[in-house]
């Protein structure tokens, strides 16, 4: 079993604490307490996805977690290519240094494992047949 970390990118970090920051600095000035109080838990939900955002191998298994948000499986066995890509589209990565996996032919999803390399090369022993591109 190996695990691959999401990369987290800034530019999509900090304008969510940036955000969070503003609002929960009103609320607290207003003294809005439910405004204070759901701010906090978006917060810790975000906190939450960040720290736990992972994509760990397993056998021939790619099982990606986002958070308590996403939790998917792929058999490595049918990915069909992987390509390096900016693509915002939401997606289980936290950074816009992004591999977009195209497996059962048609079906796609995109992460951002920090050790890309790594990661692309653990993949590509188990199923020789992946296109990187």
């Amino acid at each position: 079993m190996a695990i691959y970390k999401s990369k987290i990118g800034y530019s999509l970090l900090i304008p969510v604490i940036i955000l969070l920051g503003l609002v929960l600095y009103f609320s607290i000035v207003n003294q809005d307490w439910p405004g204070i109080i759901i701010t906090v838990l978006i917060a810790l939900f975000f906190a939450h996805l960040y720290l736990n955002t992972r994509y760990t191998i397993t056998g021939n298994t790619l099982i990606i977690k986002a958070g308590i948000i996403i939790k998917t499986a792929v058999d490595i066995g049918e990915i069909n290519s992987v390509s390096r890509t900016r693509n915002a589209l939401s997606s289980p990565a936290l950074s816009l240094d992004r591999l977009e996996i195209v497996y059962c032919k048609t079906r796609r999803i995109i992460i951002s494992p920090k050790e890309q390399d790594a990661f692309l090369s653990h993949i590509k022993l188990i199923n020789q047949s992946i296109q990187i591109n």
